[in-house]
């Protein structure tokens, strides 16, 4: 072998190397995102549960206050119609005591 020979064949088993390495550098960056990939999926979706709990939680006590809030006025109404009718009687007896008898 020549020295030009030699020097041709260190020359392509570096660039075989050189692309071998870029080869394995290619496998492990591609498996490294497949692996943060799962890992930021399944933070997701873990997201995606404890707001969906708490989601439900909030609606719970929304439909809670709504119900004691819509007794509350239900409860007032009745009052004040009580206290209508009681009015209005009593500003009748008010009215027969102004008027003179006949």
């Amino acid at each position: 072998m020549t020295l030009g020979g030699i020097l041709l064949w260190f020359g392509g088993a570096q660039a075989v190397a050189v692309g071998l390495l870029a080869f394995a550098g290619k496998v492990w960056v591609d498996q490294t995102r497949t692996r943060q990939k799962a890992k930021l999926s399944s933070q997701i979706e873990a997201l995606r549960a404890e707001t969906a709990e708490g989601r439900q939680r909030l609606q719970h006590i929304l439909d809670r206050q709504l119900q004691v809030h819509a007794l509350q006025f239900k409860k007032e109404l009745e009052v004040y119609e009580e206290i209508w009718r009681t009015l209005i009687e009593m500003t009748k007896a008010v009215t027969q005591l102004r008027t003179p008898p006949p």
